[in-house]
């Protein structure tokens, strides 16, 4: 394995998700068209979602795009009422439970677009509120992949990164800050470690990484065990 290939490969893979997270278009899904609907397919497909096949040339492309398109615009209104929360401070009533799994429930129908697939689009869509996971992820967690297993899972997250925060503010004498400030600290101080020069990375997406990492990767590396650890 060469190392220069190995670290423009996982430079190339950040880049790609800034990019695609920065779109417009997650503002305001009035304006997703086909190109936006075939730039999202490629990403997954990149990322490594092995129901979408290869695109160049595909017959089925059209509709599917057309379909992701609609769902984006019936979808609008659901993204909006949670637009602002974060998952340490989402309160998980009701109301937003139903627009999470509404959301979860009306992407899974899209074709190619899967349990594994849809939480990579709300989290492009509300990357404070959303943790992506993979099979291996939900599976160690003992979670299904329908919608009332993704807010399970996102519930379980929330209070893990409560936990993490807390732990941060004692190791740093930061009680008395409150989980946002603390959230944005702990954020500055991951991309410090981390030498990450590309941008910072939010708490859900350190989340992602980590249960990647360990889980699916099935192994830690130096800078995930200084998460673990808290020598920060």
């Amino acid at each position: 394995m060469d190392l220069k290939d190995f670290e423009s490969r996982i430079n190339s893979f950040d880049r790609e998700y800034k990019i695609l997270l920065g779109k417009k278009f997650w503002r305001d899904f009035d304006s997703i068209d086909k190109r936006c609907a075939e730039a999202i397919l490629r990403f997954l497909k990149a990322w490594g979602i092995r129901a979408i096949p290869n695109l160049d040339n595909n017959k089925e492309i059209d509709d599917v795009k057309h379909i992701l398109i609609k769902t984006f615009k019936g979808l609008k209104k659901d993204f909006e009422k949670l637009n602002g929360v974060k998952l340490i401070n989402c309160k998980f009533n009701d109301e937003q439970k139903q627009t999470i799994k509404n959301i979860f429930r009306n992407l899974k129908k899209v074709k190619w677009i899967g349990e594994t697939a849809v939480p990579k689009i709300m989290h492009l869509a509300l990357p404070n509120l959303f943790v992506m996971w993979d099979k291996s992820i939900r599976t160690e967690y003992e979670y299904n992949g329908t919608e009332d297993g993704y807010l399970k899972f996102l519930e379980e997250m929330q209070k893990k990164a409560k936990n993490l925060l807390e732990q941060f503010k004692k190791k740093n004498h930061l009680e008395n800050i409150s989980d946002y400030e603390a959230q944005k600290r702990f954020e500055e101080k991951m991309q410090i470690e981390a030498k990450n020069r590309l941008y910072q990375k939010n708490l859900t997406k350190l989340i992602d990484e980590y249960n990647w990492q360990t889980i699916t990767r099935n192994k830690h590396n130096k800078h995930w065990d200084r998460i673990e650890k808290m020598n920060l």
